[in-house]
C-alpha cells in the first residue's frame, strides 16, 4: 500500500507541473502500484531497489509531458515497449479521455498490462503483444503521439516511431544525461531527414536525487 510521504510527493509534484489530482486518480495510482508491486514478486517490472520509488521516479516521470504537450481531446496515444505501462498507464489515469495502444511483446508482461486495464477500469486502452515494427503497415499514420520510455537508442527509435506517426506527431521519450547530451537538432537531422528537435530538458527532481532524466521530444 501506499505511504503518505509518496502521496504528498505525488500532489505536490502535480500542483507543480499544473495538473489537476483528484481522489479518484488517487486512487487508480494507488491500486496501479499495488498491482505492480504484487505481480513483480513473479515477473520482473521494475528493480526490487526501485518499490519505493514508484511515485517520485517512475509515474511521475511518466506524466510530466502532460504538462509540456499539448494533447488533444480524446487524442489516439502509443506507448512502444511500454513494459510494465510507463508511460502509458499514468498518462491514462490522468487523461481518462485519451484512447491508449499499449505496445508490449513480451506476453507475461501483456498479461500483467490487461490485469491493469481491468482493474482500474481504463476504458478505449488496449495492449498489443508483438514488436512495434510489425505494426507499421497496419497503424502507419495513425497517431499524433508515440511516447517510448526505455527501448533503447535515438537512431532505434526514430524508426520504429516515426512510420506510426501522422506528419507533425510527435515522438516523446526519456534520455539519461548522457544520453540527451547528444541529443541535438543537428544529430536528429542526420538521423532522418525530416525530424526536428522539440525539446530536450531535465524533469524535476521529486526526492529522488540518484537520478535525473531529460524528456527529449521529436517532432516529424
Amino acid at each position: 500500500m501506499f505511504h503518505m510521504k509518496q502521496l504528498d510527493i505525488l500532489k505536490t509534484a502535480c500542483e507543480h507541473l499544473g495538473l489537476s489530482v483528484d481522489d479518484s486518480k488517487l486512487e487508480n495510482i494507488e491500486k496501479y502500484n499495488d498491482l505492480l508491486v504484487e505481480w513483480n514478486k513473479r515477473i520482473s517490472l521494475f528493480s526490487k531497489n526501485d518499490k519505493d520509488l514508484l511515485i517520485s521516479r517512475h509515474i511521475m516521470e511518466s506524466i510530466v509531458p502532460l504538462s509540456i504537450l499539448e494533447i488533444p481531446i480524446n487524442e489516439t496515444v502509443f506507448d512502444i515497449g511500454t513494459g510494465a505501462g510507463f508511460p502509458g498507464i499514468p498518462i491514462k489515469i490522468m487523461r481518462k479521455d485519451l484512447k491508449l495502444l499499449l505496445i508490449e511483446s513480451i506476453r507475461k508482461k501483456g498479461l500483467f498490462l490487461n490485469k491493469v486495464i481491468t482493474t482500474l477500469n481504463l476504458e478505449d486502452t488496449r495492449v498489443i503483444c508483438e514488436r512495434a515494427e510489425k505494426l507499421d503497415s497496419r497503424k502507419a499514420g495513425t497517431t499524433n503521439f508515440v511516447f517510448a520510455r526505455e527501448v533503447g537508442r535515438i537512431d532505434l527509435l526514430l524508426k520504429l516511431a516515426f512510420p506510426l506517426l501522422n506528419k507533425g506527431g510527435f515522438l516523446i521519450t526519456y534520455k539519461s544525461p548522457e544520453e540527451a547530451k547528444l541529443i541535438t537538432g543537428d544529430s536528429i537531422k542526420a538521423l532522418h531527414a525530416s525530424a526536428s528537435l522539440y525539446q530536450n530538458t531535465g524533469l524535476p527532481n521529486w526526492k529522488d536525487k540518484t537520478r535525473q532524466t531529460h524528456l527529449v521530444v521529436i517532432q516529424k
